[in-house]
């Protein structure tokens, strides 16, 4: 048996290098990153608009007279970085990369917390090597600021609970209030943690009450400033009506599609949504009521084909325990074909869902261990009222991993075939639900157009075009014309690029930007074809 000096010092050198391990992984992903992608100079769709957002921010101009569309917390980050570095995405990139790692410690905390050293060291490893969560950090998107602020407000809250103070409850609403600033669906997290704590570990009703009053310390003041400054009411956001409209209607799967009314481009989605409802109700709208008749859309749809709704959420459900991870802007599945070090990351969501499913049932911790189930569940219920995606579910990682730090102490202290029936059961059930169909293929033609579009914007447009055309042989739509029409035409094939942009504006004649592209591609051929035209 180990001193207790000894054990301290074992302790501290497992977990030195559970850290170092997991800073090395990342930092060769993102020199491969660096090398072998564009999107490492140029970010893409939610990322772009998160630094156009930030850049505005850091040069004074804020975000303009309209509510938040999308959740303030992380480009108002963005922006502090940039008014202190410049615009240097390489410092982005480090620091997140650091919040990764701070993330893998957090892990490593709550498993040590709840079920021991060994379980926080094996969670913190699994998590290290669970892909999405490290190429997430590379992006400029919510989801690693998100785990942290999670990670951190769930620490806060079982120290609250151990010495309920005022102060400790007020601080841990904030930390919630932030968190919902980030990603607003931690909203839900946040009241089913009140109402546990009323529950299952009761608390002086005084104390969950301070509780959420650090939660609206956090959120008000954007609730205010969308009032006063946006001239409209809005809690947080004003995307959620398209957000549920895209997951509930006839033609949704369960996974991330674009609405076909609108361009797709996320910098005009805001004013294109008004414009829609503008139409459709007869009278001009603000952001919120274009978000209510989005939002009444998805619900009638709901209401009219309950049926599908019903198997639509069965969908959901499926794909969200699916161990083929769902692509949005960017998809790890694509990047890993550019960057080894992803494939290196060996732990798939199959053996971490499944891992994790026993360790909740076998779960002999304190009952503050729920806690971690409740933010693992509200992020499954996130995805199944809305849509599933990689980038939405790697948030509920960190807590699968804890579990299953949980279940792989529990199979080595009772070894012999009996102690892995069960963990081979759970991981049976997600390997059978990933026989069923994905609805998306392994690499999207979006996928293929982005990293075309993304190389012709930084000036290698022989590049960008063999990447557009190949995504346009795979899906033929408007905006593969566009994109292919618009690379050609920078590369002076003026009737090629005509007849693309043709094809874009008779796909979807309602979009002014493929008509512009149209006009100036026909302007620039009337120049070239002489006088005598």
């Amino acid at each position: 048996m180990l001193r207790d000096r000894d054990k301290r010092i074992y302790e501290i050198l497992t977990v030195f290098g559970l850290i170092l391990t997991a800073t090395v992984i990342r930092n060769v992903y993102l020199l491969q990153y660096e090398v072998r992608l564009p999107y490492y100079r140029l970010p893409i769709i939610d990322s772009a608009y998160y630094d156009a957002w930030a850049i505005r921010v850091a040069n004074g101009e804020g975000y303009g007279p309209m509510p938040f569309y999308m959740a303030p917390l992380y480009p108002y980050m963005l922006a502090l970085v940039y008014k202190v570095f410049q615009h240097n995405l390489t410092i982005v990139y480090f620091l997140q990369e650091m919040l990764g790692v701070l993330n893998v410690f957090l892990v490593y905390l709550l498993g040590r917390r709840l079920f021991g050293h060994v379980a926080g060291l094996i969670a913190g490893l699994m998590i290290t090597l669970y892909a999405p969560v490290v190429y997430l950090e590379s992006k400029l998107l919510t989801e690693t600021l998100a785990i942290t602020l999670s990670l951190g407000s769930l620490l806060m809250l079982m120290r609250a609970i151990d010495k309920p103070t005022i102060v400790r409850f007020m601080l841990t609403g904030m930390m919630l209030g932030l968190s919902a600033l980030c990603r607003p669906t931690a909203l839900l997290t946040a009241v089913l943690m009140a109402l546990w704590l009323l529950w299952r570990k009761p608390v002086k009703g005084r104390l969950v009450a301070v509780l959420a009053a650090g939660i609206a310390l956090a959120v008000l003041p954007v609730t205010a400033r969308n009032y006063f400054v946006g001239k409209d009411f809005a809690l947080i956001t004003t995307n959620v009506g398209v957000c549920l409209f895209q997951a509930d209607n006839p033609s949704a799967t369960g996974v991330f599609t674009s609405v076909p009314m609108f361009s797709g481009a996320l910098e005009m989605q805001q004013m294109e949504e008004m414009e829609f409802a503008s139409r459709a109700l007869g009278h001009q709208v603000t952001a919120s009521e274009s978000s209510g008749f989005l939002m009444r859309l998805g619900l009638r749809f709901i209401r009219k084909y309950p049926a599908r709704f019903a198997l639509l959420t069965l969908k959901k459900l499926v794909w969200s325990l699916h161990k083929r991870e769902s692509a949005c802007a960017y998809g790890v599945d694509f990047e890993k074909t550019f960057v080894p070090m992803l494939g290196w990351m060996f732990i798939p969501f199959s053996l971490l869902a499944g891992l994790g499913l026993f360790g909740i049932v076998r779960a002999r911790g304190p009952k503050e261990s729920e806690l971690l189930m409740i933010q693992a569940a509200s992020i499954y219920i996130s995805m199944i009222i809305f849509y599933v995606s990689s980038r939405f579910r790697a948030p509920a990682m960190p807590a699968l991993a804890v579990f299953a730090g949980c279940a792989v102490v529990h199979i080595a202290r009772k070894p012999g075939w009996k102690s892995v029936v069960g963990p081979a059961v759970c991981l049976a059930g997600i390997l059978a639900i990933s026989l069923i169909p994905y609805p998306q293929p392994l690499i999207r033609p979006n996928d293929l157009g982005n990293v075309g579009t993304a190389y012709v914007k930084l000036g290698d447009i022989d590049k960008g075009v063999f990447y557009l055309r190949k995504a346009l042989a795979m899906d033929p739509s408007a905006m593969a014309h566009y994109n292919l029409g618009t690379a050609l035409l920078m590369e002076d094939k003026v009737n090629d690029a005509v007849a693309h942009l043709r094809k874009a504006v008779e796909l979807a004649p309602n979009f002014p930007k493929f008509q512009e592209a149209l006009a100036m591609a026909l302007l620039r051929q009337e120049k070239l074809s002489g006088p005598h035209h």
